[in-house]
Formats: structure tokens, sequence, C-alpha cells
């Protein structure tokens, strides 16, 4: 009967925040609704991180008239995975435990603090090809000789940057002499700039940017229009040892005003950016940087330009808890098939839950890593309102299912204040309960 006992069991997740920094605590209820006697041997959720690259590509075929060749290639890997269970058998300590799960409706809280050196959500799709790093939560019954029930709930992850980090701008001037000229290389004159930007450090959640250009066009001989000012993307993509290479335009600008040949004019303004931009990143298989292309539109000639490498962030963290962003290399872990970030540990609800807890009577494994709720002093705050309000974390280009919150989320933790990164390993608490034993005397039922 265990092939079709997971159709007696719906599993539901909810989660307190679903947008959180690296090291917030991820908090939430894993709801069992259990419609008959099902057999089982453990009640877990595993938390994971994934990096997906996907690239397509078409190439004539052999003969001229043959239809183009389609070839897909494909990469992933995990940056992050734990595995915590709430009730029943370890995975990685099995002791040989088998129950029964009543009928009724069964509520498990957790929490479970995220390392601190994860990278950001990401999702970016560019013609065929997209990448992603999506963070989910899978929630599970584990029914021996059947199918498990399943639940899964995603979550965005926000990398922010130090306020240190922030405060430091990084602004970029730029003193130079350009060339013009037009169709068939004559000679137009040239054009004296002095450009400058008040910072290449920039968070996606607040931060304007401030040109000024000091244009001497005296030895011009065309009018200066306007400047143009782009932010552009430039994306990398691996799988598969093929790399793919695209740019695309995240915004662009115009600040209009016209210097005749022979005058000298200030051009000035604040630069609106893009809120919905991927962040600057590197890793193992994709990476995104940015450049701020200023263009001086010349017509009738070319148009000189002038390009600035920035740091795209989303967000500022307030306590400079977080380290700082990078885009130039790649910081983060990768795990191979079978490991996982922590050690499997089993949780405990503390002994008054701030969430409802109502258990399936089950003692832990003897001898097992057991923790809590252990509250330190606090070092990260959640990311700021904006990102709450923004649209389902995206997967393969598409808004993830998310599922409406079922609970009252009015007391909780304070996210203000973090568990260790790694959970206190606590004696195995006494749990009393009865068992009886069937046939053999190897499969328990509770009672």
């Amino acid at each position: 009967m265990g092939f079709f006992d997971s159709w007696k069991v719906k599993v539901n997740t909810n989660l307190r925040n679903t947008v959180l920094y690296p090291g917030n605590v991820l908090e939430g209820v894993v709801e069992l609704r259990v419609d008959g006697y099902i057999d089982f041997t453990a009640v877990r959720i595993k938390v994971t991180g994934k990096e997906r690259v996907h690239i397509r590509r078409e190439r004539s075929g052999v003969n001229p008239d043959d239809p183009p060749i389609v070839e897909n290639y494909r990469e992933s890997c995990v940056v992050y995975k734990q595995l915590i269970t709430l009730a029943g058998n370890m995975k990685t300590m099995p002791y040989g435990f088998r129950g029964q799960m009543p009928p009724g409706v069964y509520y498990y809280p957790f929490a479970i603090q995220l390392p601190s050196n994860i990278p950001p959500s990401f999702s970016k799709r560019v013609s065929d090809d997209y990448a992603e790093i999506v963070y989910f939560l899978k929630a599970y019954v584990d029914i021996p000789m059947g199918r498990d029930a399943i639940h899964r709930s995603h979550f965005t992850v926000i990398r922010p940057m130090p306020i240190a980090q922030h405060a430091e701008k990084a602004p970029v001037n730029v003193d130079k002499v350009y060339d013009v000229t037009c169709c068939c290389c004559i000679d137009k004159g040239k054009v004296h700039a002095i450009m400058h930007m008040d910072r290449t450090l920039i968070a996606i959640d607040r931060d304007n940017l401030t040109v000024c250009c000091d244009i001497d066009n005296s030895r011009g001989q065309e009018p200066v229009k306007s400047l143009e000012i782009s932010l552009v993307n430039i994306l990398t993509y691996k799988a598969d040892y093929i790399t793919e290479k695209n740019q695309v335009v995240a915004g662009k600008h115009f600040l209009e005003r016209e210097i005749p040949p022979g005058q000298k004019a200030r051009i000035a303004g604040v630069i609106p950016l893009p809120r919905n931009i991927v962040p600057s990143l590197t890793t193992f298989n994709l990476q995104s940087d940015y450049k701020i292309t200023i263009e001086m539109n010349i017509p009738w000639a070319s148009d000189p330009m002038q390009q600035f490498n920035v740091i795209v962030a989303q967000s500022v963290d307030e306590t400079n808890y977080s380290p700082r962003v990078f885009w130039q290399e790649n910081k983060y872990l990768r795990l191979g098939k079978g490991q996982f970030s922590f050690p499997e540990m089993y949780y405990q609800p503390p002994p008054q839950p701030v969430y409802q807890c109502v258990p399936i009577p089950v003692p832990p494994p003897p001898n097992c890593n057991m923790f809590s709720y252990d509250i330190t002093i606090a070092p990260l705050g959640l990311p700021s309102p904006m990102w709450a309000q923004q649209s389902a974390p995206m997967v393969q280009g598409q808004a993830a299912v998310v599922q409406p919150l079922g609970i009252q989320w009015n007391v909780g933790y304070s996210q203000n204040q973090c568990v260790n990164i790694m959970p206190p390993t606590v004696e195995p608490m006494r749990v009393e309960m009865n068992v009886t034993f069937t046939g053999d005397g190897t499969q328990p039922l509770l009672s």
C-alpha cells in the first residue's frame, strides 16, 4: 500500500519571508494534511540553491536545402544545499525507524540560517539563451516503497553591498581630446571633453547617476547635439564548453543641449536607473558585468564615445556585515554530487515555539545532531520593503508559482537576530511516547 500512500497526505509550506539576504533566517511552517493512515520513515525539508545555464545555437545543414540544425547546451551546479529532518529517520544516520502517520493536521515550524557566501538570485533570458540561480525549499514525507509527498516553495536571495563599500562611490573623471571624422575619413576637427560621473558603485534600489560633461567644441566643425548615456549589461554564459556572450542595453537616457562649433558649454543631469536589472555577478557558468557608455551625438560625423566599468548591486546593507561585492572573479563555492553545505541536522522546536507546532509524536534518532532556534547578536536585517513588492522569483525566464500564505504572521523571530552559521550541537531530547509493535516487532505503531 506504500505506493498509494502519497495520495493520502497533502504537504504545504508557508514561508514568513520570500525575499532574504545571505545570512538571514529562513522561517516557516510545514503543514501536513493526512486523510488516512500512511507508513512513513521521515518528514524532512531540503533547501537548495541551483545554477542553470542553457545555450541554443543553430547552424546550417550539410546541404543548402537542409533545415537548420539546432544544438542545445546545458550546464548546472548546486551552490547551496542543506538537509533538515523534522521527524523520523535521518537520511545520513538511519536507525531503522518506520511508523504510521494517523489522520489529522500536523504543523512543523522551522528556522534555518542561510550561509553568508551564497550568490544572489539571478534570471536573465537573451533570445533563446538563459541563465538563472534559483533557490527553493522542498518539504517532503519519506514514504517507503512509494512516491514521496512533496511541496516546493521558491524564495529570492538579495545580495547587498556593504554600506562602507557603497560610501566609497568610486567617482570617475576623464579628460580627453576626441578626433571627429565623417564618411571617407574626412577630418571634422576635434572635441575636447572633461567627463565626470559621481559614482561607479551602484545600488539598484536607491541610486541615480549624476553626469557632468564640459565640452570644448572650439576646434570642431560640427555641432554637438546631445549626450547619449547608456547602461550596457554584458552577459557571458558557459555550458558544455560552449561560451556565448551578449550585450543588452539595460537603460538609455539623453541630455539635450546643442553646442555649436567654436563654443564651449557644460551638459549635466541626473540619470535615472532601471530598478529591475540583474546584478553584477561572476559564478562558475555565468558572468554579468556593466558599462556606462557616454556618447556625444554629432550629426554627419562619427560620435565620440567613452566607457566606464561600474558595479551594480541589488541593495545596501546598512549594518556593514555583508562582504564586499565583486564581479571580476568567482567568490562562491560549488557542491559536488551528494555533498551538502552543512551536515544533516535534526530540528527540535523550542519549548515555546512562536508558530503553531503540532508534530507527530516521534522520538528523535539516538545520538543525532539536534538544533533549535538559537538567537544570538544580530548581524543583518531584512531587505527593504521594495524587494518584498517585486514579482515572483523567476525560473527559466518565467515567474515561479508562489504559494499564498495560509498563516497570519503577526508574530515571529526578529530578522535583526540570526542563528549561528553552523547550528549548535545539543544533547538529544527525551520524548516519552507509547509505542506498540506489530507482528515480528520491527514496525512500531504510534499511539
